[in-house]
């Protein structure tokens, strides 16, 4: 059976707040990336309107 030499408290506790930030890093990434991803899957409104006239009875006149 061996024995470890004793790890000091401050290896431990900066190691623990490196992966605490870490994470919350990696998860303000993801929330980044989604919300530019929404961005881009959003349609956009035409800046013209099409009116479809009523009444042709020649199905080939309309467009």
């Amino acid at each position: 059976m061996s024995i470890l030499p004793p790890v000091p408290v401050g290896v431990i506790v900066c190691s623990v707040i490196a992966v605490v930030i870490g994470i919350a890093l990696l998860g303000v990434g993801f929330l980044l990336l989604q919300e530019k991803a929404a961005k881009r899957s959003r349609v956009q409104s035409p800046n013209t309107t099409v009116i479809h006239p009523h009444g042709i009875r020649d199905p080939t006149q309309t467009r």
